[in-house]
Formats: structure tokens, C-alpha cells, sequence
């Protein structure tokens, strides 16, 4: 009678959960403005968010078994929703689609800002109205600058997204392969092909950072190709994957410049044999793709420096330190200095935990790493001025591998920043407070917190269980 209740529940599981998700991902899609709507799908995501963290809790035991071709069929099933949708919480993709249009026509992106390009590309007048910050040249380095041309080329809004979303699937194959080749559970793929940030950011907003986490997983699989045996993870590197690995590491970085904090866990991950050649592919391939929009490229780092030292959302470290401070720029230069020294040590932690850079590395060396760079991205979220929603992209790419009770949270959290965009949805009026930025940072670290507690308790009561043996 047991062993059918316990049957019972786990189809419950399997049939009900994906049901479920796809049931709030439908009531969401079906509501009229999310700008105007932002309480309820957010509730939507909590609720969702719960989901996924139940499911991998289950899959985990063995009670939850989706097939790797279900995983990806749903979440292209929730992405298309989206697709479907205007992009309605955030205008970046516009500014996608113009430097995608002038490329096309034989322009180079960074010659001049939309405004002042409008007197040679008048058919864009248009798209240029759309754009924020249409008065600078475009801050988006020359790898995204390809991906814009492609998606320009499939045509308006629903092209670019259209072209993302397949990228982001393509990257949920490749985490998958990676999955199976650490061996953990199938299930723990949900975390990123059914999480809400995917399928809001990506497919609903159209965000390059699909892109990003596209490139890099691609440089991760061509860095990762190997056998694992029992006696440890035996690299079978050849120099054509190791050009590739380092390509496509390059393209990621040139696609958005985050990866860069990604570079140390890339070295960890390779060894003598393969570090060489991913070098000279990352450099040689940086500097060909530097080397197409040469010397214009300057005026989006012109760009770049301007957004790093005026830019800021939803960073509540940034505001407090602004506010002891009396200074931004003060303010800016603690945060970098401090993610630069927690960086520093995760990643000499890491180092010394699988031994440097040896050849054979195991299971666990390679999970270590990803650990590693999973605590980095948490680090540069906690710390950084900007926070938009689709920066933790970067993180929930990682949830299936290492993901942790603070991460989960954080990869909910982060959408309350979106409340600033009921009243701009009304009125036109960009407002922000102290108190959601600080709430989108208290959650998770609660959860850190809570969840410490709860590993201490139960090492507790493991050490006082009469099956409990010491050493």
C-alpha cells in the first residue's frame, strides 16, 4: 500500500510540476501589460521558482525523471510564449536591431552614436527614436555587434528574440552534455531550462546575455571534452578544440565583457596539454573580431567608461557605501576592490583545493571549479552599482551545476527591481528606492544563512545517530 502511495506521488511529480509551470507561464503570458502587471508575475516566478527547487529535489532521490529531449521540449514550449510578446521591460533591443541594420548596410556600428547616424541611415529614424541613450555610440562589443547583424537579418523584434531564444536553447544542450559528463541528474537541468530569467529576459526582453552564456558553455564543452575513467578525468585534448575553447571563451568576452571574471575558472578547468592553445585561439580570435571595426571600436569603450562610472540599479552595497561615503566615485572603487579581493580568493581557494594546474583532474575537481565561478558571479551581483535582472542570467546558467539555497533565491529577488516599472509604465517616471534594492539582497542571504544553520543542525544529529561512526 506504501510503495503505491509513494508511486503515486512521484507521477504525481513528474506530470504535475511541468503541468503546473506551464499553467502559470500561460496566465502570465495571457497578462494585458507586464509593466503594469508586475506584482503578478513576479508571484508567478516565486511560484515557479518553488517548482524547480522541487523538482530537483526529488530528481535528486531518483522520484523525478524527465528525459533530456522533455526538459528541452518544455522550456522551448515556455520560451515561445514570450516570443510571442513585445518586449515590454526593456527597450535594449532596439538598440540590437540598429547597430544589426547599419552593419548590414555596410556601416561600422561605432562610428558614430543613432542620433548623429540618422543623416545616412534616414530609414532608421524609426528605430532610432526607440533606443535609450540614442545620443552615444553603441557600448556592446564587436562579437554582439555579429549576433545583431544576424538577427536584424531575420527580421525586426521577433527575429532578434527568435535568434537569442535558439541560442538559448542550444545552451540548455550543452549543459546538459556537461551534466551527464560530471554525472549529476538530468533533472538539475530545470534549473536553468525552466527557470523564469530565461524565459522572461531572453525570450520575453530579448537579451543579448543568451549570447554570452551561449559562447561560453560552447568554449566550456570544446575545453571539457574528455572521458571520464575511474581513475580521474582524463583530458583527450586536441589543438582543434583547444583554438575553439579559446574562440569562443573571446567571443563570449566580446559579446559582453562579464565573462571576464570567468577567465580564471577557464584556467583551473584546463591543463598543460590544452592551456596553450585556448590562449592563442582566446587572443587571435579577439583580436581578428577587435580588428573588423578598428579604430571606430573606441568609441563604444568611450562608451563603456561612461557607463562604469555613472551607471547604477538596484545596487544596494553601492547606495549604502554611496551614502557613507558621500561619494559615487568612492563608492565605485571600494565595490571593485572588494569583488577583486573576493575573486581573488575563491579562486586561490579553488586552486589549492584540486591541487593547481595538474593534469588528471576529477568529478569533483571539475564541480569545484564550477563552484568557484558560481561564488564569483554571486559576488559581483552583491557588489556591483547595476543590477538589472538579466545580469543573474549568468548566475542561474550555473544553478544546475552547483546551484544553492542563496542562489535560488537571488534568481527570483533580482525581478523586484522591475517594481520602478509600474509607475514609469503610467507616467514616464523612472523612481527608485533603498528599500527594494535592499530586500532583493536580503532574501538571499537569508537563505545562506538559514541554509548554514540547517547543515549544522543536521551534522548534528548525524554525530548523535547510533549508526554514526566516527573517522
Amino acid at each position: 500500500m506504501i510503495k503505491h502511495a509513494v508511486r503515486f506521488g512521484n507521477k504525481m511529480i513528474i506530470i504535475g510540476l511541468p503541468l503546473l509551470t506551464f499553467i502559470i507561464y500561460f496566465m502570465m503570458f495571457h497578462l494585458p501589460d507586464l509593466r503594469l502587471s508586475v506584482p503578478e508575475w513576479i508571484s508567478g516566478c516565486a511560484l515557479i521558482t518553488i517548482l524547480l527547487a522541487l523538482g530537483v529535489y526529488r530528481g535528486q532521490e531518483g522520484s523525478a525523471a524527465w528525459s533530456f529531449g522533455f526538459i528541452i521540449s518544455m522550456g522551448a514550449v515556455f520560451r515561445v510564449l514570450f516570443l510571442m510578446r513585445p518586449p515590454e521591460l526593456s527597450d535594449d533591443i532596439y538598440r540590437y536591431l540598429f547597430d544589426g541594420q547599419v552593419l548590414l548596410s555596410g556601416a561600422n556600428p561605432y562610428h558614430a552614436a543613432p542620433l548623429d547616424a540618422l543623416s545616412s541611415h534616414s530609414s532608421l529614424f524609426g528605430l532610432a527614436a526607440l533606443i535609450n541613450h540614442a545620443d552615444l555610440p553603441t557600448i556592446y562589443p564587436p562579437a554582439a555587434q555579429f549576433v545583431f547583424a544576424a538577427g536584424a537579418f531575420l527580421g525586426g523584434v521577433f527575429g532578434m528574440k527568435l535568434l537569442l531564444v535558439a541560442l538559448d536553447l542550444l545552451s540548455c544542450v550543452l549543459m546538459a552534455r556537461i551534466l551527464h559528463q560530471f554525472g549529476r541528474p538530468q533533472s538539475c537541468l530545470i534549473l536553468y531550462a525552466w527557470h523564469p530569467l530565461p524565459v522572461m529576459e531572453i525570450a520575453g526582453s530579448g537579451h543579448i546575455d543568451s549570447a554570452v552564456i551561449f559562447f561560453t558553455f560552447m568554449s566550456l564543452f570544446f575545453l571539457m571534452r574528455s572521458t571520464f575513467t575511474a581513475g580521474g578525468f582524463k583530458i583527450k585534448w586536441h589543438s582543434l578544440s583547444g583554438w575553439a575553447a579559446g574562440f569562443f571563451l573571446a567571443a563570449a568576452v566580446l559579446t559582453k565583457w562579464l565573462p571576464l571574471m570567468f577567465l580564471p575558472g577557464v584556467a583551473l578547468l584546463s591543463c598543460s596539454g590544452n592551456r596553450r592553445s585556448a590562449v592563442y585561439g582566446f587572443l587571435l580570435g579577439g583580436i581578428a573580431m577587435m580588428g573588423v571595426f578598428w579604430p571606430e571600436v573606441q568609441n563604444g569603450l568611450h562608451t563603456l567608461s561612461i557607463y562604469a562610472a555613472n551607471w547604477e540599479f538596484s545596487g544596494f552595497a553601492f547606495r549604502l557605501l554611496r551614502a557613507v561615503s558621500g561619494s559615487g566615485g568612492i563608492a565605485r572603487l571600494v565595490l571593485a576592490a572588494v569583488f577583486t579581493a573576493v575573486a581573488g580568493i575563491v579562486y586561490f581557494r579553488c586552486y589549492r583545493a584540486i591541487g593547481g594546474f595538474r593534469q588528471g583532474k576529477t568529478f569533483g575537481d571539475g564541480l569545484l571549479i564550477f563552484k568557484a565561478v558560481y561564488g564569483v558571479v554571486i559576488a559581483f551581483l552583491i557588489l556591483t552599482p547595476t543590477l538589472h535582472p538579466w545580469y543573474v542570467l549568468y548566475l542561474a546558467a550555473f544553478l544546475p551545476f552547483t546551484g544553492g539555497a542563496a542562489g535560488m533565491v537571488l534568481s527570483w529577488s533580482v525581478f523586484l527591481g522591475y517594481r520602478v516599472m509600474i509607475l514609469y509604465g503610467m507616467t514616464g517616471q523612472w523612481i527608485e528606492n533603498d528599500f527594494f534594492p535592499m530586500l532583493l539582497v536580503a532574501g538571499p542571504m537569508a537563505a545562506f544563512i538559514l541554509a548554514a544553520v540547517n547543515r549544522k543542525i543536521a551534522g548534528k544529529f548525524q554525530e548523535k545517530s547510533p549508526n554514526h561512526f566516527p573517522g
